[in-house]
């Protein structure tokens, strides 16, 4: 049987007796009816309430079930069992579709109505179609100037030939004449200057001399440019560059990232403390530099100072021996404590200050 798709539908149910197979039971009631049902290749059943609206008797052990709205919600195969006590259980199955065969028929049969509007419409035109609509020569012949100014103006629809005679008559053009409209040559051949075809023939020869020159021109350009291993290497240098660019700022000619950085470094020692250390410095190495500033030493002074002797160690020894370590970067030993001063033969400007310990060396 057929059913359609979320929609309820009567099914003949025939009850029998469960003993002899063929009595007819009648008298059931829809609550002695147990309907179950199952969609094809599930593996359970499911229960589908019967209410007195679902279930009536005709008689002689035919009833009928109404099922389908809320039970068929798939296309498919639906089988479905009616077990009522003391009778046979009765077995069908229901193809589900979402169009039936009757919905099918109704719907052929609203288009063939439709068709059928359109066909009489179409019918009282063909109708006046001579048998033969191809043969118009033949089958409607009409005679010479039957359609006439008052039924068509020839002169407005066909300037080049009228139908009409005297006065309303439009003279055929000649070939002649059309040549001459068109302002093309008076005989076959070259184009007459100034004509359509003259002018056509002007812009295509100008057309094909744009094109030449275009044309040379691109390949020109187009060859002089460099190679494709040359645009390769251009492109290995622009990636190299992205490299490093993709590093800077998005705005590289803005300095004020740069400044910021040097006046957080900077700003501390620029305070009233850090300068008041820096000037106790500066103040320190001028008392001692002082020192080294007299005048008048000359070469006895020197000499006497040269030879003047730390831990028995003579000045002058020390100065050629820090001389040495000086230009060859050797090291020497000092074998006293105490600060040595040299300085220049005019005995005023000072070379240097070796510090002289007991046990320390000195890299000069």
């Amino acid at each position: 049987m057929e059913g359609k798709k979320s929609t309820d539908k009567w099914f003949p149910v025939v009850l029998l007796d469960d003993t002899d197979g063929k009595t007819p039971e009648t008298g059931k009631a829809y609550g002695d009816v147990t309907c179950k049902y199952y969609y094809e290749a599930a593996t359970s059943l499911s229960t589908y309430s019967v209410t007195a609206d679902d279930w009536k008797e005709a008689g002689e052990g035919m009833y009928s079930l109404r099922i389908g709205a809320s039970e068929f919600t798939s296309v498919g195969k639906y089988e479905v069992s009616v077990a009522v006590s003391g009778c046979r259980t009765y077995r069908f199955w229901v193809e589900v579709r979402s169009f039936t065969i009757e919905d099918s028929l109704t719907g052929l049969s609203d288009a063939l109505a439709v068709v059928d509007d359109i066909v009489d419409a179409i019918k009282p035109k063909t109708d006046n179609l001579p048998a033969s609509p191809a043969a118009v020569g033949s089958a409607m012949t009409l005679a010479d100037d039957a359609i006439t100014a008052a039924k068509f103006d020839e002169s407005t629809a066909f300037p080049l030939k009228s139908a009409d005679t005297g006065a309303t008559a439009v003279n055929r053009l000649t070939a002649q004449q059309t040549r001459d409209t068109l302002k093309l040559a008076a005989t076959a051949g070259d184009p007459a200057d100034g004509s359509v075809d003259w002018h056509l023939d002007a812009i295509d020869s100008a057309t094909e001399m744009t094109f030449g020159y275009v044309s040379t021109a691109l390949d020109a350009t187009i060859s002089s440019r460099a190679a494709a291993t040359d645009l390769n290497t251009v492109d290995g240098i622009v990636d190299a560059i992205k490299l490093k660019t993709d590093n800077l700022p998005s705005d590289p000619a803005d300095q004020s990232a740069v400044e910021a950085a040097i006046t957080a470094a900077t700003s501390p020692l620029a305070t009233a403390a850090a300068l008041t250390i820096v000037d106790g410095i500066v103040d320190d190495i001028g008392a001692k530099t002082g020192l080294l500033g007299f005048t008048g030493v000359d070469n006895r002074v020197l000499a006497e100072t040269l030879n003047q002797t730390v831990d028995g160690v003579k000045v002058g020894t020390i100065h050629a021996y820090s001389m040495a370590a000086a230009n060859a970067k050797y090291e020497i030993d000092v074998p006293s404590l105490g600060d040595v001063t040299f300085y220049e033969r005019n005995g005023t400007t000072g070379l240097y200050t070796v510090h002289v310990t007991t046990t320390g060396r000195t890299m000069l």
